[in-house]
């Protein structure tokens, strides 16, 4: 046991050398932009993001020994305006503060990260490598604007970069954080060869996405389901403002026994409640942040899984049909009144609004879900008793 703890913290010093050589006030950042030369003044449609994840350098490079440079951009691959729960069809809030209007902007994209490194060989040769993180988000639209339903309009989405921070280095990884803002605005013409909806950037290697064909798609909620969220349940105005909304993004990775992809053919998904329990958080005396975040002292905690199946025609002479099957946990939570108890039931409903995939090679799938949960106060009755 001593010998590993020994092992173990020598690993520990050595990434921290590592990353102490690797400071960030000595790598080269570009590619974040001029906060200053976005004007939010007059647009409320935007979205801040932060976004934590490992690149990894190609198994024929060698070691990292020193990062020199990083130029980061944000590729955007893919828009729709779709229709989200409210409460009678009306701009609905939640007790955090969030705002559910019935139009919803959602965007996957990738944060493309070119590294300029050091190779840890005794030559030191100056390498590179592309990585590519994928993302999914989503912007809160008006349902109206100029007259016009949102759901019938097209949305350009800038970006701006703020900030890229090297967390830790390893010898053939770098786990990176990210920050930046997407910006959504209204075209006046639909999108087609002329009139670009998405970002073209140079480092970003997106040909399995944008020319991939769109493969079935199973799971989504029903729009009938989708507007009567709200009130399908008992006494639906007291627990109208119990409600959240998450995006999932996710790279899946076929198995090893599995050939490699040619075309992308279905994916199904389905959400299973796991778990419900409410804890108890910080009450600030003044229960809202800057930012408009509410506290009230409780959260009730969801735990789920998703379940997924994708299916594929293989990149081989038999052009075989395959299927893979994923299971993958998520978590979220809804903020409660200072009324409720912890002792309180609640009954969780959720609706799949919208999922996007894409392959991003012959090994890897790119998908973003979007995913809106409903909790609903209940009564046990024991013995007859309320």
């Amino acid at each position: 046991m001593e010998n590993l703890n020994c092992q173990n913290q020598n690993r520990i010093n050595e990434n921290m050398e590592l990353l102490n050589k690797n400071s960030n006030n000595s790598i080269f950042i570009s590619g974040l932009c001029d906060p200053s030369t976005i004007d939010l003044s007059q647009n409320k449609m935007w979205k801040q993001e932060t976004l934590d994840s490992y690149i990894s350098i190609l198994n024929t490079q060698s070691e990292i020994k020193q990062v020199d440079s990083i130029n980061a951009k944000i590729d955007v691959l893919n828009t729709k305006v779709i229709e989200t729960p409210t409460y009678n069809n009306m701009t609905t809030d939640n007790h955090e503060g969030k705002n559910t209007t019935g139009r919803k902007l959602v965007i996957q994209g990738l944060l493309c990260l070119t590294v300029n490194y050091v190779e840890n060989t005794p030559e030191q040769p100056v390498n590179s490598f592309i990585g590519n993180v994928p993302f999914s988000s989503y912007i809160i639209l008006p349902k109206m604007i100029e007259a016009k339903d949102t759901l019938t309009l097209n949305f350009a989405v800038s970006s701006c970069i703020e900030a890229i921070q090297v967390n830790s280095i390893k010898s053939n990884n770098i786990y990176i954080s990210a920050i930046f803002t997407l910006l959504a605005n209204k075209l006046d013409a639909m999108c087609d060869d002329d009139i670009n909806c998405f970002s073209d950037n140079g480092n970003c290697d997106t040909s399995s996405c944008m020319l991939s064909q769109s493969p079935r798609i199973l799971g989504v909620c029903p729009v009938e389901k989708i507007r009567n969220l709200f009130t399908s349940v008992p006494n639906p105005e007291m627990s109208k403002k119990y409600w959240n909304e998450i995006s999932v993004p996710e790279v899946l990775t076929i198995s090893e026994s599995k050939p490699d992809i040619e075309e992308l053919l279905s994916l199904s998904v389905d959400v299973e409640i796991l778990s419900k329990k409410i804890i108890k958080t910080p009450k600030p005396t003044q229960t809202t942040n800057y930012e408009n975040k509410k506290l009230f002292g409780k959260k009730l905690i969801i735990e789920a899984i998703l379940y997924q199946r994708l299916t594929y025609i293989s990149k081989d002479s038999s052009n075989s049909i395959y299927s893979c099957n994923f299971s993958v946990p998520v978590s979220t939570y809804i903020v409660l009144p200072e009324p409720e108890d912890l002792s309180t039931k609640f009954e969780v409903a959720c609706c799949i609004e919208d999922i996007y995939t894409c392959a991003l090679n012959n090994r890897q799938i790119f998908k973003g879900i979007n995913i809106f949960f409903k909790a609903t106060p209940v009564k046990c009755v024991v013995n007859n008793v309320i």
